[in-house]
């Protein structure tokens, strides 16, 4: 390959992965979607999984748990400046806001990884990036529309804080790799830190951050990293470890303070010496009440397994100078099959309806990963429909150029039917994402959800006014943080 070429090449690689206008367009629609969806079909009042964390934010209660106090962070400074009433409304605004915001960060992500992928590959067309944007877009809407991550986004929760930062950990990680600036990296590492003070599942990711990068500088040698940079290798892993070390550092630091200023070690009679231990127990609590035995198997072999025999058949499958093998075609299909039964609205098909799963960002991983399975599926059958020159490579394979009448005619008749099984698919592949999103969509109603959730929050309205100037009431505990918040909104002290 000559150097013209070369460069060639690599300009048209640049060009498929930029993040371009019409990007920004679709990520900038697929945002304001979310958010007037969520908007339109929220929940009436906090959720009931934040009753008792609103409670300790808002100063009624004492901390609990000395980890997970990012959110109490967050929250305390809205309650501080608008009132109880006011910051709970905030709250469910602001939560709608983010989870819009993480759409758009979700499909820059999955049009960015897919033209990583790709790019072991390097053939460029406007058809490619058209099937990129096409599968990414799908796989943004599979992951908002999910149950998991439709409930984080009512209102401003621990989960959506902790899904915002692992997205833009992997966000800043995939720059990284793409543009070879090593602020990037230094960025990733930061938010990693500030991610693994805040849960143990961030140091999951930091290590297969680390692998991943490994796979990619020894199987995409052609990638201009700076890590091929001898002098690059010492100073950036040296600063990366430091920014790191130190941003793990501010997150405890940060979470400690939270745990103290909002009566913590008061409650429970304890000093601050006792912090340590309590790190260290709130962290192996985490761990073992994410998910019992069976829903850890199950989140593995329906969430991450296909999404990892999807990522390492992927480069192959994108191929266009090869036919679709039926066995790889069918791979994807059943991979994104079993993806998007965990996107649809049909709760039998839920993977946690089986296995005790508690962690609900850990659910929220599961979703991305299913969200990349099924953008990947999409990828494949968009460029086998649209990007792959089926005549062409017939030609290639059983051309002949001796051949007969009778041959010829046959060739005829091949290039027909290759011709009319073409239009099928492509017609398919625009098809295909508008009827999955249209199965999607209406499970995200949730009437009787929200019908509910309305009946508590009057209930809770109700027994506050009854209480009227009483300090004590005795009840079933199940709705005792959310009656004395409502109380406190009043202005009262009711416990």
């Amino acid at each position: 390959m000559t150097n013209d070429t070369a460069q060639s090449v690599d300009t048209q690689v640049a060009q498929t992965e930029k993040i371009g206008l019409s990007d920004l367009v679709i990520a900038g629609v697929l945002g304001f979607l979310t958010f007037f969806f969520l908007q339109l079909w929220e929940f009436p009042g906090l959720h009931p999984a934040l009753w008792n964390d609103a409670a300790v934010a808002s100063g009624v209660r004492p901390a609990s748990h000395v980890i997970g106090n990012y959110w109490t962070a967050i929250a305390s400074l809205i309650y501080g400046a608008c009132g109880i009433s006011a910051a709970n409304a905030f709250l469910r605004f602001l939560g709608h806001l983010v989870m819009a915001g993480i759409a758009v960060v979700v499909y820059a992500l999955l049009r960015e990884m897919l033209a990583f992928i790709m790019r072991a590959r390097p053939q460029f067309s406007k058809r490619r990036t058209l099937v990129q944007q096409l599968a990414s877009a799908l796989g943004t809407c599979a992951f908002v529309l999910s149950d998991p991550i439709w409930n984080a986004g009512q209102t401003l929760s621990e989960t959506t804080v902790l899904l915002a930062l692992t997205l833009a950990a992997i966000e800043f990680f995939f720059v990284f790799l793409r543009k070879g600036s090593l602020v990037y990296s230094y960025i990733c590492a930061i938010i990693l830190g500030l991610l693994c003070a805040e849960t143990p599942m961030g140091f999951l990711i930091t290590a297969s951050f680390i692998v991943l990068n490994g796979v990619v500088l020894k199987y995409i040698p052609a990638l201009e990293s700076p890590f091929f940079q001898p002098a690059s290798i010492e100073v950036g892993k040296w600063y990366m470890t430091f920014l790191f070390i130190a941003s793990i550092i501010v997150g405890i630091v940060l979470n400690s303070l939270v745990y103290i200023s909002h009566g913590g070690l008061s409650a429970i009679g304890e000093t601050v010496g006792s912090i340590p231990l309590s790190y260290a127990l709130g962290y192996w609590a985490k761990i073992t009440s994410a998910s019992g035995l069976l829903g850890w198997l199950l989140w593995f072999g329906v969430c991450f397994s296909p999404f990892l025999v999807s990522m390492i058949r992927f480069p192959n499958a994108a191929d266009e100078e090869l036919f679709l093998p039926y066995s790889t075609g069918m791979v994807f299909f059943l991979c994104s099959l079993l993806a998007f039964t965990q996107s649809c609205f049909l709760p039998a098909l839920w993977f946690w309806k089986y296995g005790p799963v508690n962690s609900s960002y850990l659910l929220s991983l599961g979703m991305l990963f299913t969200a990349t399975t099924v953008a990947a599926g999409m990828a494949i059958m968009g460029i086998d429909a649209v990007c792959r020159n089926h005549n062409r490579l017939a030609e290639q394979m059983f051309g002949n150029d001796d051949e007969d009448d009778e041959d010829e005619r046959s060739s005829k008749k091949l290039a027909l039917k290759l011709a009319s099984t073409n239009f099928i698919r492509r017609v398919g592949v625009l098809i295909t994402p508008v009827f999955l999103v249209l199965i999607m969509l209406p499970g995200r109603v949730k009437e009787q959800t929200r019908d509910k959730l309305a009946i508590v929050r009057d209930a809770i309205k109700e027994t506050v006014t009854e209480a009227g100037v009483a300090e004590y009431i005795f009840t079933d505990d199940q709705r005792d943080p959310a009656i004395e918040i409502a109380s406190a909104s009043r202005g009262g002290a009711l416990t």
